[in-house]
């Protein structure tokens, strides 16, 4: 690194040490999904379960066997495990948001643009980055394997080693077993790669290629031969029943609506026995109601997807400065449940500093957003390092949908930090215009 990236980077190692420091001796180190992430670390090492919630009798509910996938619970537990005390885990996570700024610079550095300055910068005012380097949750563990991913996939394409597909296919897989919504990624993933197994003939490249997509298959094999249910995680029919149908109808219908159409669904539910008619029923019910209203649906589904790059991440800095924890007390809820007038009278209603932090996040998290788009007009990218800089913002974003949020947007932010750093400086060292008129006078 140069020297005044060095400064930067020492600089945001400074804020990393000043959250750590506030995180341990303020105690705010959960969010809501804390407590089953803990649950499950204890219970894998203890019994050897997944399930995310206290065994009864040695049981677990098949909901809360496969709702979490093992690879945090497993990094947390291990900690847990050693009987080393939580600040450590916290360390551990805080050198691990600076391997992940370090891995953004180095990817930076091998595609040989410039902004690396500006992203560091940018990193400053990340303050999500800062929180979720300090609170038990996967995000920040996620992030490091999208980054990774996008590494190795960039270094197959600079040098042709289908060795780094191998290294892409390792941690997309451990990407999937930390969150759920990387697991699509693998259909996507073989199918690119055997593509291009079968245009290079290589053999070991078609092997690497369907690696990620073999362990889903045989990851849902596991937990249908458990649970009597093929899926990979119960928390994709949890989000579409309790959020994507119950929000949609509130903001659409109403509360009374909403709350009688779960009832409904809830109580019909409990006609069936087994795991899986279960949740066959709930996903029937929750689709036929989304799919007969799919074009109001669509641009609701559409809308919660953008408005993640935006959101600034109120219901984060509130928990993590110890002020609420309930669910309804976020931003996101009071959109879904009261509209845009009321969210912004609650954000205003909140003490004046973090009022202050949460304004420019917004604002940071705006300009984040349209230099990031501006890469499009960035002429002299090539196309597979454009495809990586675009492609897990927009996916997962639309894959969260309505549910979208800052958290879920904290594991692709580097590259829109990437993105946006580059036509900015291109902007600034009047590169783009250099290159506006060089294409001008073609």
């Amino acid at each position: 690194m140069k020297t005044h990236e060095i400064r930067l980077f020492t600089l945001i190692g400074v804020l990393h040490f000043t959250a750590l420091v506030f995180a341990i001796f303020s105690g705010n180190i959960q969010m809501a999904d804390s407590v089953e992430y803990l649950v499950q670390a204890e219970n894998l090492f203890q019994y050897g379960s997944r399930c995310s919630v206290p065994l009864i009798e040695g049981n677990c509910d098949p909901l809360y066997l496969t709702k979490r996938p093992p690879v945090y619970p497993l990094f947390a537990g291990l900690f847990m495990w050693l009987g080393a005390p939580v600040f450590i885990l916290l360390i551990f996570q805080n050198l691990l948001s600076l391997f992940n700024i370090y891995v953004m610079v180095r990817l930076m550095r091998e595609w040989k643009v410039g902004g690396i300055a500006i992203a560091l910068g940018l990193s400053l005012i990340n303050i999500t980055q800062f929180i979720y380097a300090n609170v038990l949750m996967s995000e920040l563990l996620l992030q490091t394997w999208f980054l990774l991913l996008v590494f190795c996939i960039s270094k197959y394409f600079s040098s042709g080693k289908s060795g780094f597909v191998g290294l892409a296919a390792l941690t997309l897989v451990l990407a999937m077993l930390t969150k759920p919504v990387a697991y699509p990624l693998s259909v996507l993933f073989a199918g690119f790669f055997l593509w291009r197994a079968v245009r290079e003939r290589t053999a070991i490249g078609g092997l690497w290629a369907v690696i990620p997509l073999v362990t889903v298959i045989a990851y849902s094999g596991w937990n249908e031969q458990q649970t009597g249910y093929r899926h990979f995680s119960s928390i994709q029919n949890i989000n579409l029943v309790d959020y994507n149908t119950n929000f949609f109808l509130r903001s659409t219908y109403g509360v009374e609506v909403a709350d009688s159409v779960l009832r409904e669904i809830y109580t019909g539910v409990e006609d069936f026995e087994t795991f899986e008619e279960k949740q066959v029923f709930l996903r029937k019910q929750s689709t036929d109601i989304l799919s007969n209203h799919l074009i109001a649906y669509g641009w609701w589904h559409f809308r919660g997807a953008m408005r993640g790059f935006f959101d600034p991440g109120r219901f984060d800095l509130y928990n993590f400065a110890g002020i609420e924890g309930e669910t309804e007390e976020g931003l996101l809820y009071k959109l879904n449940e009261e509209g845009i007038g009321a969210a912004l009278n609650h954000l205003l209603k909140g003490p004046g500093f973090l009022t202050f932090l949460l304004f420019v996040t917004f604002l940071f998290n705006t300009v984040i957003f349209f230099s990031w788009l501006g890469i499009l007009l960035v002429k002299r990218l090539p196309a597979y390092q454009l495809a990586l800089i675009l492609f897990l913002p927009i996916y997962v974003a639309f894959a969260t949908g309505p549910l979208n949020a800052s958290r879920f947007m904290l594991p692709v932010l580097p590259f829109l930090l990437i993105g946006s750093s580059i036509f900015l400086n291109c902007l600034f060292t009047c590169e783009w215009k250099a290159e506006k008129k060089a294409t001008g006078s073609r």
